[in-house]
C-alpha cells in the first residue's frame, strides 16, 4: 500500500499539520511524499505557501524625467486592473475619471496563496496516481489555510501543461490562475529520468519528522476526479486512473 506524508523541517518543527500557517515571514515549504511498500519515494510535491502582502506607495515616478509627484497632490483614482495595466511606477494608481473618487496614496493587497513549486513522479501508474493524489491532498490543505485552491506552477513539462490545460479546461483552474500563456509553450525539459534521479535522492524514510496523510486519500482522490470533471468513483472506470505523467 502507497503511503502518504508531508515531512516536517527542523526549523518548522512546530507545524505538526499542514492545516497550520507558517509563522516564517515569507511562508513556508511544504513536501508530500509517496512511498511504495519498500520506503521507495515514488511521487513528490513542493509547495510553497505565500504570505498575504500589502504595498503601499506615496508617489508616482515619471521615467522619462526622473521626476516623482505626490499622490495626494493630483486627481488620481486607485488602479484596480493591476495585472493587465502595470501602474507601479504610477503609485498604483491612474489618473481619475470625472466624478470619481480620489486617493491620498496607492494601495495594493496580495492574499496568501499556495502553488506547486516542485512535482515529480515515476513514470508508472503507481507513480502518476500517487502525484495526482498528493495534489488532491495538498489542494485541501491551500483551501484551509488560505482560502483559495492550489495554484499551479509556471514552470511546465510537457506532461504538465497538457494536464493543467485539461484542468483549466474543466473549469478547475480559473483564467486568473493560469501560468503566463507565453510559459505554458515553453516545455522546462524535465523528463521522467530527471523525475527518477530526484526522487531516488530523497527516501526521507527516518530523516525527518512526517505527518501521516493516509486518511485524506479518499477525499483527495475524489478532489481530484471532481477536479477532472468525472464523475464518482462507483461511476468511474479503471481507465479513468491512467492520468498523464505529471512530474
Amino acid at each position: 500500500m502507497t503511503r502518504y506524508s508531508r515531512y516536517i523541517p527542523t526549523d518548522f518543527a512546530e507545524r505538526t499539520s499542514d492545516y497550520t500557517r507558517s509563522n516564517d515571514r515569507f511562508g513556508g515549504m511544504d513536501s508530500y511524499f509517496a512511498h511504495d511498500d519498500d520506503g521507495k519515494a515514488i511521487a513528490m510535491a513542493n509547495i510553497a505557501t505565500y504570505r498575504p502582502t500589502d504595498s503601499t506607495v506615496m508617489r508616482t515616478y515619471d521615467p522619462n524625467t526622473a521626476t516623482e509627484t505626490a499622490i495626494a497632490d493630483g486627481q488620481r483614482a486607485h488602479d484596480t486592473n493591476l495585472e493587465d495595466h502595470p501602474s507601479w511606477h504610477e503609485g498604483l494608481t491612474r489618473p481619475a475619471l470625472s466624478g470619481e473618487q480620489l486617493v491620498m496614496f496607492g494601495h495594493n493587497h496580495t492574499p496568501a496563496r499556495s502553488g506547486v513549486h516542485e512535482l515529480y513522479a515515476r513514470d508508472t501508474l503507481s507513480g502518476k496516481t500517487a502525484a495526482m493524489t498528493l495534489m488532491g491532498m495538498a489542494d485541501m490543505a491551500s483551501t484551509v489555510t488560505t482560502g483559495r485552491p492550489l495554484k499551479p506552477s509556471s514552470s511546465l513539462s510537457a506532461h504538465s501543461m497538457a494536464l493543467v490545460d485539461k484542468l483549466h479546461q474543466s473549469g478547475a483552474i480559473s483564467d486568473e490562475d493560469m501560468p503566463d500563456p507565453s510559459s505554458m509553450n515553453d516545455d522546462n525539459g524535465i523528463t521522467f529520468h530527471y523525475a527518477n534521479r530526484q526522487l531516488d535522492g530523497h527516501p526521507y524514510n527516518n530523516q525527518l519528522k512526517s505527518q501521516d496523510l493516509t486518511s485524506r486519500i479518499p477525499l483527495a482522490r475524489a478532489r481530484i476526479r471532481e477536479a477532472m470533471g468525472r464523475g464518482p468513483k462507483a461511476q468511474a472506470r479503471p481507465e479513468q486512473l491512467k492520468f498523464e505523467g505529471f512530474e
